[in-house]
């Protein structure tokens, strides 16, 4: 008998892997999110700065056999396009980003569970792990009278734009889409409905885009509207405590802009002793050498995603 045959034989018969080996080594290995959360606990304070949900699509135009390549709507092209949606947790104090928690968004999963349902698991963990922010900070997207009612029964405050088109009675006489409710730089108290009372106010951008936002804090002092006056990121990150940059990706210089001038309805301050920061970070995956930075990123890259950011002042 050839040998070649007899080696085919051996190796089928004796060395050879059960074919069922492999998923039994991935399903006993740690998930990413536990070895991404032992290394966010050093850097975070469970009491204290503030919560930011936001998904992102890894578009993939091109990929025709990976597995997580769906259909997804991508802010960046604003269609829907090929891609990986990951839904992020992020915890801030303003200096530094560090993210805590991810969830991957499989529609072929075939558990049925929606963007909605990822956001309230992510939450849920937050609450359970006993992080206490002082705002919990989501788009318009994930802004369902579920999510914020969930939020209020941990007894967290939420800030997060409202869509036009919800409606709202700002003056006992009757419901009004957000988009027909007179608001300006100064807040509003309105009635959501089937929720309850919240803080409304609008910022107007520089291009003259306006937003509408809302709160369920309504304690604090009146919300004025204003740009920061607080400075841009340089060129170097200040500190190892920030995110980790795309490999081989450099922030561009930036040219200082002309003074405009003060516009009624633009924004300075949200709240006092609180501002409105909205940065552009490019996440990347782990450098090459572990001493040159702290991994904050998730494993799979999260490119141009933009968050709103509460920091101190």
């Amino acid at each position: 008998m050839p040998s070649g045959k007899v080696k085919k034989r051996n190796l089928e018969g004796s060395t050879a892997p059960a074919h069922d080996a492999f998923a039994r080594l991935l399903h006993r290995l740690e998930s990413e999110t536990a070895t991404l959360w032992r290394e966010a606990t050093g850097q975070i304070e469970y009491h204290g700065g503030v919560l930011m949900i936001d998904g992102s699509t890894l578009d993939k135009p091109y990929a025709e056999k990976i597995a997580l390549v769906q259909q997804h709507g991508s802010g960046k092209y604003h269609a829907v396009v090929k891609g990986i949606n990951l839904i992020t947790l992020l915890w801030t104090e303003g200096d530094r980003h560090v993210l805590v928690d991810n969830q991957l968004y499989d529609k072929a999963a075939g558990d049925d569970l929606t963007k909605n349902d990822h956001f309230q698991a992510l939450l849920k963990t937050a609450y359970a792990r006993g992080f206490v922010p002082e705002c919990t900070v989501f788009d318009s997207w994930y802004g369902s009278l579920e999510n914020l009612k969930l939020i209020r029964r941990f007894s967290w405050i939420w800030l997060m734009r409202l869509k036009a088109n919800r409606l709202v009675n700002p003056d006992w006489s009757g419901l009004r889409p957000v988009a027909r409710v007179d608001t300006d730089a100064h807040d509003t108290i309105v009635h959501l409905k089937e929720y309850g009372l919240i803080r409304l106010f609008k910022i107007i951008a520089p291009d003259g885009d306006s937003e509408r936002w809302a709160s369920n804090n309504l304690q604090r002092a009146p919300l004025t509207r204003a740009r920061p006056t607080m400075p841009r990121p340089s060129n170097t990150l200040p500190s190892r405590h920030q995110v980790v940059l795309r490999r081989g990706a450099r922030p561009s210089p930036r040219r200082p802009r002309p003074a405009q001038p003060h516009r009624p309805g633009s924004a300075r301050v949200l709240a006092p002793g609180v501002a409105l920061l909205s940065h552009r970070y490019q996440f990347g995956s782990r450098p090459k050498s572990p001493s040159s930075a702290p991994l904050y990123g998730p494993i799979w890259p999260i490119h141009s995603t933009r968050y709103w950011q509460l920091r101190n002042s």
